[in-house]
């Protein structure tokens, strides 16, 4: 599992977060110490630190640097996870701090059973890492001590885990969530944050921020106002906002949920196999969706139809991936792409350019693709994006263009009326200025 230090400034910012006053605290993947250092430099005197990693040699570079600011440094090595258990400085310890940058599980494969009786979760549950570490470094905080992490959007946005950050928020407060810049760690491109829970107590705001690390914008939010979902970053609360705003300024377009208007179903043929005999996200020409001549035939259940529609479901920049199928072939598509087929009676045009108008708003990617890398959407989230219907009806010129260009596979005059429709609707709300803002990097 690849190693991520943390850099100076991030560390030095997550340490303001830090209690005033701190006799104990902990860092459980502390690796060469840069994460834990600027905290430990605000410890009381007398006050001790407890550090675990399964690198004994960044261990021991850590416990150098950190003797300058404590006399009391205990290394523990080995695997915080099974350490907690069977540690005795761990175990009978309350700790005013724990701050951690913990090792991320991506892979499903990788996850870990974890049970947190004294949180009051009275269930095994399977999570990531990084999410069992957040748990566990909970449980070993005394109420009112805080817990300073790096986390990936796993903790901070995954469906998931709303359920999970919905209890946390009864169980402590979140106070700060501050979106990083990508890259910040190198070779990281996927969204990472830093975190601040507090344990007692239940969560009336939170503050959150943008990926600026020097002048964030920021939003302090109620518990109530976060969603269903409990989601704590930025991008997404701000620009779920903004769109909303759209919406309600242009009740007149007719916006109606995905899920309404389209049978939306993930593809039947499954990784490895899928990919070689179905249509897959890497038959996306640019504009459509052409079946490779490689492909199988495929049975009724299973086949795609003249009219459906296709979506990349995991891809990089996959909302620009919504198209229609060009060269058209009875076979199946794959598990990494949508299909979706119309249940009303509106024209395969005039839905085509509804939604990849709103596909091309800023907002779009904040509100559905989510993921480390490779961004993947999810289907209930797609199903709940509305889009606008009226537009044929209320610019029946400019859809009969569309659907000229649509009918001779012209996807540049396409891209380009799909660009006017998105202004056409933005100055119908009054002026994009008059929006709450995005936020892109």
């Amino acid at each position: 599992m690849p190693i991520h230090e943390t850099p100076s400034e991030v560390a030095t910012l997550l340490a303001r977060h830090a209690p005033q006053q701190m006799r104990r605290i902990l860092d459980p993947s502390v690796g060469a110490g840069a994460l834990v250092l600027p905290v430990a430099s605000r410890l009381m005197a007398c006050a001790s630190v407890v550090c675990v990693d399964v690198d004994a040699t960044a261990l021991g570079v850590a416990k150098s640097l950190l003797a300058s600011y404590s006399q009391s440094v205990r290394c523990v090595h080995g695997d915080f996870l099974d350490q907690v258990m069977h540690c005795q400085h761990l175990r009978s310890s309350s700790f005013d701090c724990v701050v951690m940058n913990p090792p991320y599980a991506a892979k499903k494969a990788d996850w870990t059973e974890i049970h947190c009786g004294s949180l009051g979760l009275d269930k095994r549950i399977s999570v990531p890492k990084e999410i069992a570490f957040f748990l566990r470094g909970i449980e070993l905080l005394r109420k009112r001590g805080r817990l300073l992490a790096v986390l990936p959007a796993s903790m901070v946005s995954a469906s998931l885990f709303g359920e999970l950050r919905n209890w946390l928020g009864h169980a402590g407060q979140f106070h700060y969530v501050h979106e990083l810049p990508k890259f910040t760690f190198r070779g990281v491109e996927g969204r990472v944050y830093l975190v601040v829970f507090e344990r007692g107590g239940t969560t009336s705001r939170v503050e959150l921020r943008n990926h600026d690390l020097r002048t964030p914008e920021c939003m302090c939010l109620g518990w109530s106002d976060l969603g269903e979902l409990r989601r704590l970053d930025f991008g997404f609360q701000q620009n779920r906002r903004s769109f909303a705003a759209i919406v309600k300024a242009t009740p007149e377009l007719g916006w109606t949920p995905l899920a309404e208007i389209f049978d939306i179903r993930r593809g039947p043929r499954r990784s490895p196999r899928g990919p070689k005999i179905a249509m897959h996200t890497t038959d996306f020409d640019g504009d459509f969706w052409v079946p490779a001549r490689r492909h199988l035939c495929a049975g009724n259940a299973n086949r795609i139809q003249r009219g459906d529609l296709f979506m990349a479901r995991v891809a990089r920049r996959c909302l620009q991936t919504f198209g229609a199928i060009k060269d058209y072939r009875p076979v199946s598509w794959s598990d990494c792409v949508f299909r979706l087929r119309l249940m009303t009676g509106a024209g395969v045009e005039a839905t085509l350019l509804s939604v990849r108008t709103v596909m091309g708003l800023d907002q779009a990617p904040h509100l559905l693709e989510r993921g480390m890398g490779a961004a993947y959407v999810t289907e209930s989230d797609l199903g709940s994006l509305l889009i606008p219907t009226k537009i044929a009806e209320m610019r029946p010129g400019a859809m009969q263009r569309y659907v000229e260009a649509v009918r001779s596979w012209d996807g540049k005059a396409m891209r380009q009326m799909e660009r006017q429709t998105r202004q056409w609707i933005l100055r119908r709300c009054g002026s994009a200025r008059n929006l709450p803002a995005t936020s892109t990097q």
